[in-house]
């Protein structure tokens, strides 16, 4: 064994003068200063892994997600894309019925896309809404200071059937819950796996998506999010 381990590189070396027995010191060794970590693709080119912090959001899949669950990023994405669509609205000339095409066909499917996924506040949620609309409104034939419960009253009750985006995320969610589970998806067993976590971290006996009284000792997470929605409908 020892001269196995005399062959060693030279920046090994064999001590065997020791109270305890023999060991190997390690000597000369660099530790490179470069930590970057390196992806290889199949066609050998290298990507390197960016270092960011816990706070920082970055984007999966059209999503912006932090690692400590904050939706900044997510939120600055949204008002950006309310803010483009009411200049296409202001530069645009557009008929009513194209406008209401391009609020159908454009708008909520830009904005909805990361709603499964995101976690964003009801308050964020409120400015949004109000960024877009009033030039909605008066774009489709409305009075810009028509009451919210014609607004997202639906056509058949002779409302105008704007989205309340706060509902349709938790619609959203609680879609994705039900697909998931029912379909038995790898994420569906991790959302099923999740939601037990929660239900141990809650400490109630009654199952948390059917008990959705407030519960202010849970972190404000995406579960957190979907049983708050449970709850006001």
């Amino acid at each position: 064994m020892i001269d196995c381990i005399h062959k060693l590189p030279g920046h090994f070396s064999f001590s065997p003068d020791t109270p305890t027995g023999a060991y190997i010191i390690c000597k000369d060794i660099r530790v490179p200063t470069d930590r970057t970590l390196q992806l290889t693709n199949t066609d050998g080119t290298q990507v390197p892994l960016r270092c960011t912090t816990s706070s920082k959001g970055t984007q999966h899949l059209g999503v912006y997600i932090s690692m400590d669950g904050n939706s900044q990023a997510e939120i600055k994405i949204l008002y950006k894309r309310c803010q483009l669509l009411c200049k296409f609205y202001q530069q645009c000339p557009l008929t009513r019925k194209e406008a209401t095409v391009v609020y159908q066909a454009i708008f909520l499917p830009t904005i909805m896309y990361p709603f499964p996924a995101t976690n964003i506040p009801q308050q964020a949620l409120k400015k949004a809404q109000s960024l877009t609309t009033p030039i909605i409104l008066s774009k489709i034939g409305f009075n810009r200071n028509t009451p919210k419960a014609i607004m997202y009253t639906s056509i058949s009750h002779r409302g105008i059937r704007l989205c309340n985006l706060h509902n349709e995320q938790g619609v959203q969610q609680t879609l994705q819950i039900i697909k998931h589970l029912h379909t038995q998806t790898t994420l569906g067993k991790m959302v099923n796996l999740a939601i037990k976590a929660y239900q141990m971290m809650s400490g109630i006996e009654d199952t948390i998506l059917e008990f959705t009284d407030p519960l202010p000792w849970m972190p404000n997470r995406w579960i957190t999010n979907v049983q708050q929605f449970l709850h006001k409908i």
